[in-house]
């Protein structure tokens, strides 16, 4: 099995898109030595601020974590129209009160249209 990031973020209608993101310096509760975390992903066509997808990831379904927490998920592009695209992944500290937004952009392309070659 061989693993490639999708260098120029463009992807076919019925690909998906790997989401790999680390988290570090999570506050932990002093009584339970524990961090409350959630995890917000958000898909916005190009310029609209309402997402076309969204989901949430509540404490109780992230992976066990300390201080760091590795999110790893699929998303599958087959609902999204050809177009551009805002990938953002908002995660909150609960405990320190606090949200960073990573964001990235990439692009679906129409099913019909021929793969762009891919650096190795």
């Amino acid at each position: 099995m061989k693993v490639r990031p999708r260098i120029d973020a463009i992807f076919g209608a019925n690909d998906r898109m790997g989401v790999f993101l680390q988290v570090y310096n999570l506050k932990v509760d002093d009584k339970t030595h524990k961090p409350d975390a959630s995890v917000q992903y958000r898909v916005m066509k190009d310029k609209e601020t309402n997402p076309v997808l969204k989901f949430d990831l509540g404490n109780d379904k992230l992976p066990d974590h300390g201080e760091e927490l590795t999110l790893e998920n699929v998303i599958t592009l087959g609902s999204l129209s050809p177009g551009k695209y805002k990938l953002e992944v908002a995660v909150t500290d609960n405990l320190a009160k606090k949200t960073i937004t990573p964001v990235t952009e990439f692009t679906v392309r129409s099913a019909g249209a021929p793969p762009q070659p891919q650096g190795r």
